[in-house]
């Protein structure tokens, strides 16, 4: 009895532990979905004229990114493609200094 307890156990580790890995980043692009007001910098171009502006996202089966312009385009690109993406600053609850 305890040798299939044993068994069991080991079995759904090995499974979680190759399964995470792969769910994890799907299931954040599913719950966090986009990131508005975006820019992307190419490797072609470090210009701010020539960046690309958007809406950030992921798509949760090939977690491709791509960018949705303000015409309502989207632009694919590969991430060895990219410079840099800047992301705008989030808000936080953090406390203020009252001193």
């Amino acid at each position: 009895m305890k040798y299939k307890i044993v068994l069991v156990v080991a079995l759904l580790s090995a499974v979680s532990y190759l399964l995470i890995p792969a769910l994890l980043p799907r299931i954040y692009a599913v719950i966090i979905g986009e990131t508005p007001n975006a820019t992307v910098y190419l490797n072609t171009c470090k210009r701010e004229a020539c960046a690309l502006k958007g809406t950030l996202k992921t798509n949760p089966l090939t977690l491709q990114q791509y960018l949705i312009t303000g015409e309502g385009k989207r632009v694919f690109f590969n991430s060895d493609d990219t410079l840099y993406i800047s992301l705008p600053p989030t808000l936080t609850n953090e406390p203020t200094d009252k001193s």
